[in-house]
């Protein structure tokens, strides 16, 4: 899942506000997370 929302993320179909939302759900850590945006 990290993966597949990673390589969503940096093509720009999720939004920042998209992709908290799956840490919310659980589906994402937080550290998870803003590894995502710190490689954007």
């Amino acid at each position: 899942m990290y993966e597949q929302l990673k390589q969503r993320y940096l093509r720009g179909y999720l939004r920042k506000d998209q992709l908290a939302r799956y840490v919310a759900l659980g589906k994402l850590t937080e550290e998870q997370y803003q590894q995502i945006l710190a490689q954007a």
